[in-house]
């Protein structure tokens, strides 16, 4: 029986064949998933050239990875960003109000302390986007984003 104080598990770590350990981020499947949020902030850029709506998403019921073969719990988390700015034919407006329209609030003023959008559910089709390498080097592993949200019925 566990006495919280982590030695009885040195005995367990000592059998351990850590090269069986799976270690990497599992990553959630594409797919139509409920989620609730957790937090949402405003960031800005490194450049410092703009800013971003950053949106915590936790998964409300278990999923599968891409592979199909590892289980994701409940609370897995999934973050957004919006863009907010202006490029092109790039309306940020138009990004928080489909965001906004998920979650049942298109119809209120926005709320810059994001308070009451904190907890709220939403339907979202998510997407996989593969591992790509940064210009100077860094490699980034697979990852699941948002592709849409799904309007709030």
């Amino acid at each position: 029986m566990s006495d919280n104080t982590g030695i009885d598990i040195f005995d367990e770590l000592a059998a351990t064949d850590f090269s069986e350990v799976e270690t990497t981020r599992p990553v959630l499947a594409a797919g139509l998933y409920e989620f609730s949020i957790t937090n949402m902030e405003r960031t800005i850029w490194k450049s410092g050239q703009g800013s971003s709506l950053v949106i915590q998403l936790a998964l409300q019921s278990e999923g599968v990875d891409q592979s199909g073969e590892r289980h994701i719990s409940a609370g897995y988390v999934v973050t957004d960003r919006i863009s907010l700015v202006k490029k092109g034919e790039y309306e940020p407006a138009k990004q928080v109000a489909k965001f906004l329209e998920s979650i049942g609030m298109k119809d209120q003023p926005f709320d810059p302390s994001f308070e009451s959008y904190r907890g709220a559910g939403l339907l979202a089709r998510t997407k996989v986007v593969g591992e790509s390498t940064s210009d100077d080097g860094v490699l980034y592993p697979a990852k699941p984003e948002i592709a849409s949200y799904v309007k709030a019925s």
